[in-house]
């Protein structure tokens, strides 16, 4: 997909801008709402930006937004070495939608601790390290360990409160 200019979307409709940048491109987007993906895409563009001295090629801008809160534009300046990379990851996303595999899993990794860490407030549950590769859960109450092969399967239990609530005299 082409990159557009920011006076091509103004001129299109699609949002007022008021910045000294009209005249960039806008090679990758991220919100609040952005998922896994779209911010892994969107660190893996600004970090290939990074290495092109001339900053002056490339910005980061960040804008309010009534429905995701916040937007952040990756903008380059046409006919410039930043503008080339980004038609060249734009195109590698157009082969293959990851551009590092590397960090987007290292950031689902987080976000699917941090959904864990959110989910054992208030559960009656706590994280029991063992030192092996399971994640193991123990009930606060009766010391009663639940073990699951991986973070999924151990959120899926926290949220299924039937379950979970009703392990009175199991063994582990």
């Amino acid at each position: 997909m082409a990159l557009t200019t920011i006076n091509d979307e103004i001129r299109n409709g699609h949002f007022a801008y008021y910045g000294e940048r009209q005249h960039f491109g806008i090679a990758f987007t991220q919100h609040r709402e952005s998922d896994a993906l779209e911010r892994s895409n969107f660190r893996v563009a600004v970090a290939a930006m990074s290495q092109d001295d001339k900053n002056e090629t490339w910005a980061v801008e960040r804008a309010s937004h009534f429905l995701v809160g916040w937007v952040e534009y990756l903008l380059v300046k046409p006919n410039s070495a930043a503008w080339t990379i980004a038609e060249e990851l734009r195109a590698r996303e157009e082969e293959y939608p990851v551009l590092d595999d590397e960090d987007f899993s290292a950031l689902e990794a987080e976000e699917r601790e941090e959904q864990l860490q959110t989910a054992l407030i208030g559960s009656g549950w706590s994280l029991a390290d063992e030192g092996t590769m399971d994640t193991v859960l123990e009930c606060d109450e009766c010391g009663y360990r639940e073990r699951f092969i991986d973070r999924e399967s151990a959120l899926a239990f926290l949220y299924d409160r039937e379950r979970h609530e009703d392990h009175a005299g199991e063994e582990d």
